[in-house]
């Protein structure tokens, strides 16, 4: 396990100026595995590149070469007119000096890649983290040449999945495929309720337009005329943790989500939680504080939201009552610890699968 340890551990990161739970949670794992004892990095293409909407000093590599095919293929968060013009300035005065990759390093590379996998550093073992089961075929051709997918090839050597929702997704489409799941935490001390107010929150990134319907029902029957609405949208982690501390109600709004953690960070802040749990939210969609309403059915969307602010708007402190019992259970799933645990479990596991496939091989 000792040289085990010594290999590095490599995840190709899409550089974007808008805030992106999934890369989030790319930093979080090398932060982790670097507690655990791995070398581990953030392979981002630009050098100097970090993430800043949210604290990090986890540590960065960089190949301008190698990850500039990719640029095309990461489907990011709508960008500000501003964040084009950084982009396109970002591009244009690169500093693509490029730190070298070995052979024996493992490439982690997330799921929305498809295909192209292939074509990327193609003599080195390779980790696929599907942070979205149902971006799995993203950039795969609809014909006989789908058997060449990444997740079948020899050189993948672990799969490792978010949710209950993606690994029963993949016992399906790959079901001799040894997939590993590593849940998210969620920071409790971050992610807390404070004095509640008249305020909802929503992320209109994810299915606006039945937001919108929600929304203009409550304001035409003049439900929310002492309430502020707050588009979680493009703030950066501690503002998205702020506003989720003193908000009432959040309204979830994303369909076929890998996980879908705004839904839960929401929960464990306090509000109550309505709508939509993304297929992979039904595993914690499930508390005193959460209201799960079917996919798309957006008149019982508008229907319940409804009933729930008319109670509100009378019973504002009703919440404080479930609160501590709501983040109890979080906790005993979604802890900080829980996730090291998978994660130094997944890895455990990745690490001799490698060991004893080369002994065969």
């Amino acid at each position: 396990m000792g040289k085990d340890l010594e290999k590095r551990i490599l995840f190709v990161t899409p550089e974007s100026f808008e805030p992106s739970g999934g890369i989030k949670q790319l930093y979080r794992m090398v932060d982790v595995l670097n507690n655990l004892g791995y070398k581990a990095f953030i392979l981002h293409k630009n050098n100097g590149y970090r993430h800043t909407w949210f604290q990090n000093k986890t540590p960065i590599l960089y190949n301008f070469k190698i990850l500039k095919p990719l640029d095309t293929l990461y489907d990011s968060p709508k960008m500000s007119f501003s964040g084009i013009i950084r982009h396109f300035l970002k591009n244009l005065f690169a500093n693509k000096k490029s730190s070298k990759i070995y052979k024996d390093d493992i490439i982690v590379f997330p799921e929305f890649y498809g295909m192209h996998i292939n074509e990327i550093l193609i003599d080195n073992p390779k980790v696929i983290y599907v942070q979205g089961c149902y971006l799995t075929f993203s950039n795969h051709p609809l014909n006989k040449n789908l058997i060449h997918t990444p997740y079948l090839k020899e050189s993948t050597i672990g799969i490792l999945i978010n949710s209950d929702d993606g690994i029963n997704y993949f016992k399906n489409v790959f079901p001799k495929k040894k997939v590993y799941k590593v849940r998210h935490a969620i920071e409790l001390d971050k992610f807390s309720p404070s004095t509640k107010k008249k305020q909802l929150a929503f992320m209109s990134r994810k299915n606006f337009k039945d937001i919108r319907q929600v929304l203009g029902n409550l304001y035409l029957k003049k439900l929310l005329d002492d309430w502020s609405l707050i588009d979680i949208q493009n703030l950066n982690h501690d503002e998205v943790a702020a506003i989720l501390s003193e908000s009432t109600v959040f309204l979830s709004s994303g369909i076929d989500e890998g996980f879908g953690l705004p839904a839960l960070e929401a929960l464990a802040s306090g509000c109550l939680v309505i709508g939509y749990t993304g297929k992979g939210g039904d595993e914690y969609f499930n508390t005193k504080l959460s209201i799960k309403i079917p996919e798309k059915d957006v008149q019982e969307f508008i229907k319940v939201t409804e009933e729930k602010i008319i109670f509100l708007n009378n019973n504002l402190n009703w919440i404080d009552q479930y609160a501590n019992e709501v983040r109890e259970h979080i906790n005993e799933r979604y802890s900080l610890e829980i996730e090291q645990q998978d994660i130094k479990t997944a890895w455990s596991a990745i690490s001799q699968y490698q060991l004893i496939k080369k002994k065969l091989f």
